[in-house]
């Protein structure tokens, strides 16, 4: 199975639907694959972008036609939800730029949003801007730090044979450290 090949067929596809799962680091992968030429960056940016888009949408719209229904099945949401919506009373429309760099609120605070009664085509307009914005930044860095990346992964690769020997001995380590605290 030819890896560049996958990549080349089917890149595009597996960037917008890994992009609704973990959206940054795919990006930052795909910019990385169109510096090396596997993919084209224009088209790698939207497809992510659309993806992540999407992906914010739904919660968006779950959070606007179900959100009670949906803290009555997973309570243990409450909680994110609740400082989410103290987030968007303090910050407003901010709230819609900045909730990408708050690391466990990405996902309910467009659901938090959609209860709050926000319009959803202003959600939806500032949503698409700053996710674009937001992927232009993430792709560009993994398309001009790419070659870097790529050198840095031979590197791993090369020096792959003492993987499992760091893994043993830090297992190893951390079974010592927790034997000599009790």
């Amino acid at each position: 199975m030819d890896i560049t090949g996958l990549v080349r067929d089917y890149g595009y596809g597996a960037v917008l639907f890994a992009s609704m799962l973990e959206g940054e680091m795919v990006q930052v992968s795909a910019g990385v694959a169109a510096r090396a030429g596997l993919l084209q960056w224009h088209l790698a940016l939207l497809a992510g972008t659309v993806g992540v888009f999407l992906a914010t949408q739904a919660w968006f719209v779950g959070g606007r036609l179900a959100g009670t229904r949906i803290l009555q099945r997973r309570p243990e949401l409450e909680p994110k939800v609740e400082r989410a919506r103290e987030l968007l009373d303090r910050y407003g429309a901010w709230l819609f730029v900045g909730y990408r760099f708050l690391y466990g609120l990405r996902t309910v605070v467009p659901m938090a949003i959609g209860m709050s009664g926000v319009a959803p085509a202003r959600f939806v307009v500032i949503d698409a801007v700053c996710w674009l914005l937001w992927f232009t930044v993430l792709s560009s860095a993994g398309f001009y730090f790419g070659e870097e990346a790529m050198a840095g992964l031979d590197l791993l690769v090369q020096r792959s044979a003492w993987l499992p020997l760091v893994i043993v001995a830090t297992l190893a380590g951390g079974l010592a450290w927790r034997w000599a605290r009790r």
